[in-house]
């Protein structure tokens, strides 16, 4: 019976069924940052609101994907989340009746893990592509800053160093007004501005990764120097 449905590659990959959360959670082929939903009630907290439609369409359930979208017109964050949970039980019914029971060959795991690493290189690739809109702006409102944090780019921690356990600090840009939901440093109406906008001040590593926040994106944000890492 599948009690859980594990997305691979930050939501980006497949769907793989499995009997526990602790089954999935301690399966080979789910990496740190993947998405594990054990039932109904997890999709919006182990999800962000824009990814749901888009999963949705990549398994097929278009017409339930428009459906879900349609949600997030309603004006605020708690209203668009109680409207997407109504239909949680269809969700997390089109998740299970997609996911494939979780492979056990090791051959077949093997395959799997080197063929879902080479794709998130390439999506990580993409994203670093897509910058955030910002980034002339603060090169040009202080540029001085920019070339040193340039040149410091190359060292800059990657995000699975962190233990998940360890906080994030929203910073504050040239005009010192804070980073947050409000004042969000990436392109509106993209994926990455949404996961942006769950950064809690202090909220930790493991917090941000539930709520939808992708490593990579951390590891971005850190250089950027929208955020710092604390212990």
């Amino acid at each position: 019976m599948t009690g859980c449905v594990a997305i691979t590659r930050d939501g980006q990959g497949d769907l793989w069924a499995f009997s526990t959360f602790t089954e999935a959670d301690t399966h080979p082929l789910i990496q740190y940052g993947d998405r594990i939903i054990d039932g109904p009630k997890k999709i919006s907290s182990r999800l962000t609101l824009t990814e749901i439609p888009r999963i949705l369409r990549r398994i097929g359930r278009s017409e339930l994907a428009d459906t879900l979208q349609s949600c997030l017109d309603a004006p605020t964050h708690p209203q668009r989340l109680r409207r997407v949970d109504e239909y949680a039980k269809v969700v997390w019914t089109a998740f299970v009746e997609k996911a494939h029971p979780a492979p056990k060959d090791p051959a077949e795991l093997v395959k799997l893990i080197v063929r879902d690493r080479k794709l998130s290189i390439q999506e990580s690739k993409k994203m670093e592509a897509e910058a955030p809109t910002t980034a002339a702006t603060e090169a040009t409102a202080a540029p001085k800053a920019k070339k040193v944090k340039a040149e410091g780019e190359a060292a800059a921690p990657k995000a699975a160093r962190y233990n998940p356990d360890h906080k994030i600090r929203l910073l504050s840009n040239a005009e010192g007004a804070k980073y947050g939901p409000e004042n969000n440093p990436k392109r509106a109406g993209s994926a990455s501005y949404d996961r942006f906008a769950l950064y809690e001040d202090g909220m930790t590593i493991g917090a941000a990764v539930e709520k939808g926040v992708k490593t990579d994106d951390v590891a971005w944000d850190i250089r950027k120097g929208f955020i710092e890492v604390v212990e």
